[in-house]
């Protein structure tokens, strides 16, 4: 008996169809893209575009070649582009994907500056028992005294 060796370039995880190949990730990756996975039918309502500037991604020749009788396995549909029910694996430019990262951290850091009424007079109550103050109002006869 002889004995098949694994190719550890075709490791599937069973259990999470999500999980894409390396040689497809490799090929994103060397193209310049940032990769997820798509709704196909929220791609079809708008016409094919998404919010966040991704598209649909078409496996290459070379890929398909690599990745042999396994490609459909692997979801690699005759036409091109990876599936996984009803999701697409979709691509956009880096730089893309940095702006939108920088975009939403700088929305963060705005939405954290702003301080509600309620933080700023608990901040002013805990600052005035800091120094002493225990709350109690004082007349203008207790003060003259």
């Amino acid at each position: 008996m002889s004995k098949v060796a694994k190719k550890e370039s075709f490791k599937f995880e069973r259990g999470n169809t999500l999980t894409v190949n390396e040689h497809i990730l490799a090929d994103i990756k060397a193209q310049g893209f940032d990769h997820r996975w798509l709704n196909n039918g929220e791609l079809t309502k708008f016409g094919g575009g998404h919010k966040l500037n991704f598209r649909p991604y078409q496996i290459s020749d070379a890929v398909k070649t690599k990745l042999g009788s396994l490609a459909g396995f692997l979801g690699v549909g005759p036409d091109g582009f990876v599936r996984s029910h009803d999701l697409i694996l979709g691509i956009r430019e880096k730089e893309i994907g940095a702006q939108h990262r920088a975009h939403i951290e700088q929305r963060r850091r705005q939405l954290q500056k702003r301080t509600s009424k309620s933080s700023v007079a608990r901040d002013m109550q805990a600052a005035m028992k800091s120094v002493g103050y225990d709350g109690r109002v004082i007349s203008d006869e207790e003060n003259d005294s």
